[in-house]
């Protein structure tokens, strides 16, 4: 969920045009993925892949000869002998469509045209500083797709030895994970952490006042609490980078309870701040918390922070009995460090707690809208029907990517 103080925002999809070396990088990082993906879809098979761009002649006839292909600016192919076997296999991973070209030849797609709708009903105003005229961009949250920036996947597979190897149960609790189960995390969750927050804070600045309101700021503060290896952090770093050309300092302040995963963060902060425009300051807390107490204790610096991340955290606490009101608290805690128009998200996995046999993210949704109704200085951005509908005490929620995560994004006044 992501709460930002009194905003009514409008906001819509551009299609991206990428550059030709900003298409080859995506080709070369889609590539590493898709063979990662594949050592363990096709486990036994030789495999080539392949991946062609939208304007290629190989691509045109390949929408030809596969009528069901719409317009997407890039195509992976897979080519295995008798590979058509294992397109049942392959579609129940990924959890999206695959193409069959022929018997021994099949076909992902990414990045597909879309003209968005606007969005009604979206809050037209961001707070009470920031006017979003007639003139904005508007953009539409929705389903999005991005891959890691080619020097962050080889830096993560080549450099820090990640490996993808999916095993859910585990990683449901990641703070006693070692350090081969941390390069686990890497190379399969950390990726999916950076394209959510990297997909929602994109979307979020094609608003001309969103954009304009941050584009003033010469400092950004981030607080990014329980932040494990960090995917979340640096997906919205890459963000800061591709919208605002101006240099910045931003200061970023973490806290988890994995030394070793504060490790990781830390090299890969390092690695991110010298390809960036901007000057970034770091600060990571150790510390394990057992009880709400720990939280309440943390040396938390004495600034307010413009932006809060809080990703699939609560669930934790939750499922290891610190707090079932875990949600309303560290939303109550960490707005009150929140600057004037600062943005927090929370952000979370979409399964059930046992404890209570609600979905997480339908005890998020109705403990931070508890908190928001009683409040003046903070209003619900997304979902959008929970900025509607203020007063609503229905227990729903609609994930971002089925299955994968739902949010709360709330701004403060």
């Amino acid at each position: 969920m992501v709460l930002s103080p009194h905003s009514h925002c409008s906001i819509e999809h551009s299609e991206r045009i990428l550059s030709e070396e900003t298409l080859t990088d995506e080709k070369r990082s889609l590539t590493l993925f898709v063979k990662q993906v594949m050592s363990v879809c096709l486990k036994g098979y030789e495999y080539k892949i392949r991946v062609i761009s939208a304007d290629e002649q190989e691509a045109v006839e390949l929408k030809e000869s596969v009528k069901a292909l719409e317009p997407y600016q890039l195509y992976v192919l897979i080519e295995a002998k008798n590979v058509l076997e294992q397109v049942v296999k392959v579609e129940k991973f990924i959890n999206k469509r695959v193409f069959v070209v022929n018997q021994n030849l099949i076909c992902l797609a990414e990045g597909k045209y879309v003209n968005a709708a606007s969005s009604e009903g979206v809050n037209d105003q961001i707070s009470k500083d920031i006017d979003s005229g007639e003139s904005n961009k508007k953009v539409a949250f929705r389903k999005s797709k991005t891959v890691l920036p080619l020097w962050l996947d080889k830096f993560l597979f080549e450099e820090l030895g990640a490996n993808y190897a999916p095993e859910h149960t585990r990683y449901e609790y990641n703070l006693d994970l070692d350090e081969n189960e941390l390069k686990v995390y890497l190379g399969t969750y950390f990726p999916r952490s950076y394209a959510e927050v990297f997909c929602i804070f994109d979307n979020m600045f094609q608003n001309n006042s969103i954009c304009q309101a941050y584009k003033n700021k010469k400092e950004i503060n981030i607080f990014d609490f329980c932040c494990g290896t960090g995917g979340e952090l640096i997906g919205l770093m890459i963000v800061l980078d591709k919208f605002f050309h101006d240099e910045k300092i931003i200061n970023i302040v973490v806290c988890d309870g994995n030394e070793k995963a504060l490790d990781y963060l830390h090299k890969i902060i390092n690695k991110a701040a010298i390809l960036s425009k901007h000057k970034y300051s770091f600060l990571s807390i150790h510390k394990e918390i057992k009880k709400w107490d720990d939280v309440e204790k943390l040396d938390i610096p004495s600034c307010s922070f413009d932006i809060e991340l809080c990703d699939k955290v609560c669930c934790e606490f939750i499922s290891h009995g610190i707090n079932e009101q875990s949600y309303e608290y560290l939303v109550s805690f960490l707005s009150k460090r929140l600057s004037k128009d600062g943005f927090m998200l929370m952000l979370d996995v979409t399964t059930k707690c046992e404890k209570t046999m609600m979905f997480y993210p339908q005890m998020m949704n109705f403990q931070i809208n508890n908190f928001v109704r009683f409040s003046k200085d903070f209003e619900t951005l997304l979902p959008l029907s929970c900025a509607t509908y203020k007063n609503c005490n229905v227990p729903c929620f609609i994930p971002l990517i089925p299955q994968h995560y739902s949010l709360t994004l709330f701004i403060s006044a």
